[in-house]
């Protein structure tokens, strides 16, 4: 490397070249840092890069009115044209870096005791900003002194939205377990959001940092809170318990009061009851994830994807799967988001009606019982359940799969616990008999081998969702919780078993199961006349207007 070239081209004697594209502010982020031998960075570019794009990365601070001097200078040149959310990695000093990468001026090396990196197009002289990330725990003011570590705010960037700033650690890398689709605006606020990052003093040997996202057409209601993914598949995929936004303005859920008999539910009562009114506000951890991911195997295999709607806030802020006085204990912000998220689902179980005659709602869940099954739930009791066939059968009429038993032609108790290998497979004997990545497959109950919930042992029957968007009360939508147990939904560096249990249900148990009892074979409604289009990101159904807050 001839090191003058390089001093020259950084003091803004390059010739640009002939094209490439002119990015703003927003249309890259960064999704990995690490300060810990290699350095090393990971940028998402969320619009597509024409070749010869040059982007440029530096640690060097930002003071108001310029960068700082010293410290290293990065530049990326792309060779060939780059798709929107391709992921760009950089290693100091790894020789399998592409050749699209030149370090223009000094040496890298990120201080393990909090640094910066600045993205920007241009010369180091008149900089056009594009990105920040700031491992200090706080941007400066203008006023302040500045070290090699420290950085205002580059001009043009917003903090919060484009200049993002976390406390210190040495290493950060989007957390691989999660999704990698979602509305572009989404994707765009997930890169500011540090819970959905590792953060770790050690290098990242047990992690593989995303090699693209993916962003997809679909709606969010009111003030974002809810964000709903149209499909093309007979399937819904709700996603209530796992938001990630906590907005201080929405006072948090507690437990109502016990008044002449009946629950009281609102955010002044007093005293409360734990015992008679009980509010659960912990989050089903990793699930919202789950029901992404799962969504973009199930379109990988079939060509057609499932509906999705996702509540984004935390539970301690709204609870959808509840009925509205306790889902939202009063306040105008959540009582609009509740509206917004039932007013999606029901969009979503109209169209799957119109388009394929019948389908099937699922409500993803998340639980902590010492037996670490998943549990299915269809509106009925574990008492219920431990009914013999016959009996079970005479219940139909209060299970939220209903419907079910009239598209098929089956018997409820084959529906809800027949086996695997049947003309109409039970979900549950699916997840147990899924060994193709999992030689023992997947503990559930009901299924064939677990036909019912043993004596003192816990389980949850299913929620408000499934009673909204099931077929209990009409329609031919069938609804159906699924809870899967802790062990496959928490972080941790072996993930894989989390990714094995998703692949089997989106390659192989949930079109088997809607294929078997639904008709719906080959990626094809059984009432659609045409065959099903190659997967692709669905184009948005009309979406009901963002609900207006209602008065306090």
């Amino acid at each position: 490397m001839n090191f003058g070239i390089f001093t020259t081209v950084l003091f803004g004697l390059f010739a640009a070249a002939s094209s490439q594209t002119i990015l703003s502010p927003g249309d890259v982020s960064l999704v990995g840092y690490a300060s810990d031998s290699p350095d090393a960075f990971a940028l998402v570019t969320w619009v597509p890069l024409e070749a010869n794009t040059v982007i440029l990365f530096t640690d060097k601070g930002w003071n108001c009115t310029g960068f700082n001097n010293g410290e290293s200078v990065i530049q990326f040149t792309a060779e060939n044209a780059i798709d929107a959310g391709t992921v760009l990695e950089y290693y100091d000093g790894d020789e399998e870096n592409s050749t699209e990468w030149d370090v223009l001026s000094g040496g890298v090396s990120f201080s393990s005791s909090g640094d910066q990196i600045l993205v920007f197009q241009g010369t180091v002289e008149s900089p056009t900003m594009l990105y920040a990330l700031d491992l200090t725990g706080g941007f400066e003011t203008c006023d302040e002194e500045m070290d090699s570590r420290t950085s205002t705010v580059p001009t043009g960037l917003v903090e919060g939205e484009t200049a993002v700033t976390w406390e210190h650690t040495d290493n950060v890398f989007y957390r691989p377990w999660y999704s990698t689709s979602a509305t572009l605006e989404t994707l765009k606020e997930w890169m500011t959001m540090d819970k959905r990052f590792i953060r770790t003093s050690s290098w990242r040997e047990n992690y593989t940092l995303p090699t693209s996202f993916r962003a997809l057409n679909g709606s969010r209601g009111y003030k974002n809170y809810t964000e709903y993914i149209p499909g093309t598949a007979p399937c819904l995929f709700l996603s209530g318990h796992d938001g990630q936004l906590e907005p201080a303005d929405i006072d948090d859920r507690h437990h109502g009061c016990y008044v002449d008999g009946q629950c009281v539910w609102n955010k002044t009562c007093s005293p409360q009851s734990s015992s008679e009114c009980r509010a659960v506000t912990n989050n089903d951890e990793n699930t919202q994830d789950i029901a992404r991911i799962a969504a973009d195997y199930f379109e990988q295999q079939t060509g057609q994807r499932c509906h999705l709607v996702v509540s984004r806030l935390a539970r301690n802020k709204l609870d959808p799967n509840r009925e509205l006085d306790e889902a939202a204990m009063g306040d105008a912000d959540a009582i609009a988001a509740w509206q917004d998220f039932h007013a999606y689902a029901t969009q979503a179980t109209t169209a799957i009606e119109n388009d394929c005659g019948s389908g099937l709602t699922i409500d993803f869940h998340g639980h902590s019982h010492p037996e670490g099954r998943i549990e299915l739930g269809y509106k009925l009791s574990d008492t219920q359940l431990n009914y013999s066939d016959a009996d079970l059968d005479d219940l139909v009429h209060t299970t939220s799969i209903r419907s079910l038993v009239t598209v098929s032609g089956a018997n409820l108790s084959t529906l809800i616990r027949g086996p695997a290998n049947g003309a109409n497979p039970s979900l549950g004997s699916l997840f147990m008999e899924s060994t193709l990545y999992n030689n023992s497959g997947y503990i559930s109950v009901p299924s064939f081998d677990v036909p019912y919930v043993p004596e003192d042992e816990d389980y949850f029957q299913g929620g408000y969702n499934i009673e909204q968007h099931g077929s209990e009360d009409g329609g031919t939508v069938d609804g159906i919780q699924i809870e899967f147990p802790r062990w496959l939904r928490v972080d941790k560096p072996d993930y894989a078993s989390q990714t094995d249990m998703l692949q089997a249900f989106g390659f192989t148990i949930l079109p088997t199961f809607l294929e078997s009892n639904y008709g719906f074979i080959g990626g094809v409604c059984p009432e659609a006349t045409t065959a099903a289009p190659t997967a692709t990101a669905p184009s948005p159904s009309p979406s009901p207007s963002p609900s207006p807050a209602p008065s306090p």
